[in-house]
């Protein structure tokens, strides 16, 4: 199994990868291939998957870990390609989602419907631990959430025509099991998009090494409690197996 990240904010200097506000991770398995996360656009999305010389005929389902824009700017661009695919993600990020910073409201959220995206692609909502692939799981809702969820203060949605805080109740993890255990892959972790810590109950799997990526990195420190063997996807193309 191999996890190749395709979009990040870090490239290096020389690298001929495009960096962005964003993350798209690609697993690989001998089984097919998941997109997790689809970047902040579907240009950046485009040049790194051509970098890797990634055919997009060869990747079998896409799936989101939270519906901001910069997890899903990608994917109006890859249904273009890739039509019929299946997406799957929870139907809490099919609602509107504002940031709100100096007096203004902007959207943050997915910019497609749900109707375009079952005219775009085979649409799945999940709420409970799902298998989208052999070794591959998604947690479904994480509850309960024992651990700080990194929360922005600026990040809103509307209840009864009242901005309240956003509860990131569409946040999801990947758990992949594989020969020795199993990883568990995050969108941000704690860094600041709201993930929290993956539970064993929901998948059933033991659980070993967390991969997340550093989008948001060094703005905020990992916890002490996170400080594991942790798997990076900081730079743009890497893999990690």
């Amino acid at each position: 199994m191999r996890i190749t990240c395709v979009t990040d904010n870090c490239v290096g200097r020389s690298s001929p990868f495009w960096g962005e506000h964003g993350l798209a991770l690609l697993i690989t398995t001998d089984e097919g291939s998941l997109l997790w996360d689809t970047g902040g656009s579907g240009a950046v999305l485009q040049h790194n998957l051509s970098c890797l010389g990634i055919e997009l005929a060869t990747i079998d389902a896409v799936a989101l870990s939270h519906a901001h824009y910069d997890h899903t700017g990608g994917l109006p661009w890859f249904l273009d390609q890739r039509p019929g695919i299946a997406v799957h993600m929870h139907a809490a990020g099919l609602e509107p989602r504002y940031a709100s910073r100096s007096g203004r409201t902007d959207s943050i959220g997915l910019s497609l419907s749900r109707e375009a995206l079952e005219a775009a692609g085979e649409l799945y909502l999940h709420e409970q631990p799902a298998q989208l692939l052999p070794g591959v799981f998604l947690t479904g809702s994480v509850q309960p959430r024992p651990y700080p969820p990194g929360a922005s203060a600026h990040h809103l949605v509307l209840r009864d025509g009242r901005e309240v805080p956003d509860p990131y109740a569409d946040d999801m993890s990947l758990v992949l099991e594989t020969s020795e255990a199993s990883c568990w892959c995050v969108a941000a972790a704690m860094l600041g998009c709201g993930t929290p810590w993956p539970t064993s109950a929901r998948t059933g799997t033991r659980q070993s090494k967390p991969c997340w990526g550093a989008h948001i990195w060094p703005r905020r420190t990992i916890p002490s409690w996170m400080r594991l063997r942790v798997c990076w996807t900081r730079w743009g193309g890497r893999s990690s197996t």
